[in-house]
């Protein structure tokens, strides 16, 4: 995502002269192609979260379309106050990157931690909160968000997380129908609902469960805000058990707004949430470690499906 992260910046560069990057002192050799055709619209502000906000909201009143970049846990948590008053307040049209959310960088210590980056940018009414899975939704979502002038917060995983087909394109605030399974007499109906890079784990996990003869319907939820209500009411209507996977506190991301929706809705699925549990972790664990530990990957979405059965 990282790579399709800095291809989609120089596109959008290459077209649009209002467009400014600021990165925190971070992407070595990664936004080299950006630098090198664009020098005027690159920026290294340094190690200053809080000044790449500023930087951005000056930018921004002045007609400008800045990017601004850091890690997750960094560019939410020490520059919240500045995002908040500034960019949010205004409504100006910033993109805010989050690099590495969730647990993603979990193994490099607390610091890194960013389980509540996507909970404290939903809290500003008017901010939306974009948490791609793959390369492409990157791209799209990028592109889309350069065609309004609202305030936006992306996450963005690191290199390599693979591409998957899907049923439906990519439309900010529209979830993605990724595979519908078939009714299956006698066994319970599942819709798996995934966000950011889980997508892959609960497409991989939808595979094994197909060899055992038990087929999920799953949809990508990479728009938290705006937030597809429209399908989750489809969803809570047509499916026994509700599942949902995230790499984030159960607090403010994909499932605090189904369990919200869900509340007042007049359904009788069942929630069950995969993801790491609202409590601080200590350590250097690696993502694979946790994801293992708290059942949201592969393995976990498998054995909590085919439990489903009995």
């Amino acid at each position: 995502m990282r790579r399709a992260f800095s291809d989609t910046l120089v596109e959008v560069a290459d077209v649009n002269d209002k467009m400014v990057f600021l990165t925190g002192d971070l992407g070595f050799e990664v936004f080299t192609e950006l630098e090198k055709k664009h020098p005027t619209k690159y920026i290294n502000a340094g190690i200053a979260e809080a000044q790449l906000a500023m930087c951005a909201t000056g930018l921004a009143l002045s007609g400008f379309r800045p990017v601004i970049y850091s890690i997750a846990s960094f560019m939410t948590g020490r520059a919240f106050e500045l995002i908040r008053t500034g960019i949010n307040y205004q409504q100006l049209p910033v993109l805010i990157i989050g690099a590495g959310g969730g647990y993603t960088y979990a193994n490099s210590g607390v610091t890194h931690h960013a389980a509540e980056d996507l909970g404290l940018m939903q809290l500003m009414p008017g901010m939306q909160i974009i948490n791609p899975g793959s390369p492409s939704e990157v791209r799209e979502l990028m592109l889309q968000f350069f065609e309004q002038d609202k305030p936006a917060y992306m996450r963005v995983g690191r290199f390599g997380e693979p591409e998957y087909s899907a049923k439906d394109p990519i439309i900010l605030g529209k979830a993605r129908l990724v595979s519908e399974a078939k009714k299956q007499v006698g066994k319970p109906s599942v819709a798996l609902l995934s966000t950011g890079d889980t997508v892959i784990s609960c497409i991989e996990a939808n595979k094994l469960l197909k060899e055992q003869g038990f087929d999920v319907t799953h949809y990508q939820y990479h728009s938290l805000s705006p937030f597809d209500v429209k399908t989750l009411e489809q969803v809570l209507s047509n499916y026994d058990h509700v599942i949902i996977v995230e790499d984030h506190f159960p607090i403010g991301g994909l499932y605090s707004q189904v369990s919200s929706f869900h509340a007042g809705a007049n359904s009788s699925a069942k929630l069950t949430r995969l993801g790491p549990p609202h409590e601080l972790l200590f350590g250097e664990p690696s993502i694979a470690q946790l994801r293992e530990q708290f059942s949201y990957d592969v393995s976990g979405i498998v054995s909590t499906c085919m439990a489903l059965q009995r």
